[in-house]
C-alpha cells in the first residue's frame, strides 16, 4: 500500500513539473509569436512581422466560388474612400515652427492600400501571399481632392494611385467618380487580371458625418445608403470575381476630446482642421448637441451598411460578395501620436498599421463576432492564415 502511495505520489509529482516546463516554454515562444490552438487541432500564429508567416500550401484546384477564398487567391486589390484611405498626413513631418512641410497623401502607407516596402497593409499582407498581387498604391503626392461639388477632373495620378481610388474630402456622392477611375484603370488589365479574384476596400461617410450640422448636403442615412448601393452595383456589373469589405464608421466626434490640451503636439494647419470637420470642434454651448448628432448620424449610415450586406447576402452570388467590417474606435484610449502631428485629426502612420492589423486579423471571423469596441494595442500583431483557413463572408 505505502509503494502504491509513493508511486502515484512521484507520477504526480512528475506531471507538475512537466506542466511548468511546458508553460515556460510557451511563455519563452510568445515573445515572438503567439500561439492559440482550437480544439480542432488547428491552431492561429501571430507575428509582429508578415514576412515570418509561412507561405500557404498551392491549392491543387481554384477556388470553388466567392466563399472559398483565401489571400494567396486574391490578384488584384482595389479601394474607394476618403482621406484616411488616401494616406492624406500620415507621415506628415512637423518641424519646431509648428507647421508642415507640404499637404501629401501617403498613399504607398496607407493601412489598406500601401504598396511600399515595409508598409504595414492589408495590400503588403495580401502581397505576401500573392507575391504577383496588382493595385496597391505606391508613394506619396500632392493631395488629390474630391469633395461634394468640388472635384476637379484628371487629377488621379495612375502610376502612384493605382487602383486606390480613393479622394480627400470626398463625400458618399462622390464613390461614383472613384469607380468611374476604377474601371478605366481595369479596361487596361490583361484578361487573366481581369478574370482573377479581387478584393475592394470601401470606407467611406466620415466627411458626411463631419457636415452633420451644416445644412448644404443631404445627410439622411438612405441617401447614403443609396450612393453606396450603387457604387457597389456598378462594381459588380462591370468588375468581375470581387469580394467587398466595407468599413463601418466610428464616431468622429471623439476627435473633440481627444485633441483638447494637446496644443504641443497638434500643429494645426490654420484653419484646416476646422474646415475637414466644423461640428466636431464646435465650441460654443451646443457643440456638444452637434457632436451626439454626429454620433447619432454615424450609428445610422452603420445600419444603413448593414442592410446593404444583408441585401447581398440575401441574394447570394458565387462572383460577388460584401462583408462588413465594424469599426468602433475608442480615440480617447489610443496616445495623441496616432493622429497627424499636422492637424490632429487624420490619422498617423502609428494608426494605418494599427489598422490595417486589426481588419487584416478580423477576415477571418464570421461577420457577427467582430463588435467589440477597438481599444489602443500596442503589441497588436499580425496573423498567418492556414491552408484551410478562408476570408469569412457571413
Amino acid at each position: 500500500m505505502n509503494f502504491t502511495k509513493s508511486f502515484f505520489s512521484i507520477l504526480f509529482l512528475i506531471c507538475i513539473i512537466l506542466l511548468y516546463c511546458n508553460a515556460q516554454i510557451n511563455f519563452i515562444s510568445s515573445k515572438h509569436t503567439q500561439k492559440i490552438f482550437s480544439t480542432s487541432s488547428r491552431y492561429n500564429v501571430f507575428v509582429n512581422d508578415i514576412a515570418l508567416c509561412p507561405p500557404l500550401t498551392p491549392r491543387i484546384s481554384p477556388p470553388a466560388n466567392v466563399h472559398d477564398l483565401r489571400p494567396d487567391d486574391i490578384k488584384m486589390i482595389m479601394a474607394l474612400g476618403d482621406s484616411i484611405t488616401a494616406g492624406f498626413l500620415a507621415n506628415a513631418v512637423c518641424d519646431e515652427n509648428n507647421t508642415t512641410m507640404k499637404l501629401h497623401e501617403y498613399r504607398g502607407v496607407s493601412y489598406a492600400m500601401g504598396g511600399d516596402i515595409g508598409a504595414v497593409s492589408i495590400a503588403n499582407f495580401f502581397k505576401h501571399y500573392s507575391p504577383e498581387l496588382k493595385g496597391a498604391s505606391l508613394g506619396y503626392h500632392l493631395v488629390e481632392v474630391c469633395y461634394g461639388v468640388i472635384c476637379p477632373p484628371k487629377q488621379y495620378k495612375p502610376e502612384q494611385d493605382q487602383m486606390n481610388a480613393a479622394q480627400s474630402g470626398s463625400l458618399a456622392k462622390n464613390l461614383d467618380y472613384q469607380v468611374k477611375y476604377l474601371l478605366r484603370q481595369f479596361e487596361k488589365e490583361p484578361e487573366e487580371i481581369k478574370n482573377s479574384w479581387k478584393f475592394l476596400n470601401v470606407f467611406i461617410g466620415s466627411n458626411d458625418i463631419c457636415l452633420q450640422c451644416l445644412k448644404i448636403i443631404q445627410r439622411h442615412e438612405t441617401t447614403f445608403e443609396d450612393y453606396v448601393y450603387d457604387a457597389l452595383e456598378k462594381i459588380r456589373t462591370n468588375i468581375p470575381n470581387v469580394i467587398v469589405n466595407i468599413v463601418g464608421n466610428f464616431n468622429v466626434s471623439q476627435i473633440y476630446k481627444v485633441t483638447r490640451g494637446q496644443s504641443k503636439y497638434c500643429k494645426k494647419l490654420g484653419v484646416l482642421p476646422n474646415f475637414e470637420c466644423e461640428c466636431a470642434f464646435l465650441e460654443t454651448p451646443e457643440g456638444e448637441k452637434k457632436r451626439q448628432s454626429m454620433d447619432d448620424l454615424s450609428q445610422k449610415y452603420n445600419a444603413a451598411i448593414s442592410r446593404i450586406v444583408q441585401n447581398y447576402a440575401d441574394n447570394p452570388s458565387d462572383t460577388f460578395a460584401v462583408v462588413y467590417q465594424p469599426f468602433d474606435l475608442d480615440l480617447t484610449s489610443f496616445p495623441i501620436n496616432s493622429l497627424s502631428c499636422a492637424d490632429c485629426f487624420h490619422p498617423s502612420l502609428k494608426l494605418h498599421e494599427h489598422s490595417a492589423k486589426l481588419l487584416w486579423n478580423n477576415f477571418i471571423i464570421p461577420s457577427k463576432s467582430r463588435y467589440d469596441i477597438i481599444k489602443w494595442d500596442p503589441l497588436k500583431k499580425i496573423r498567418c492564415w492556414n491552408d484551410d483557413d478562408r476570408i469569412a463572408t457571413f
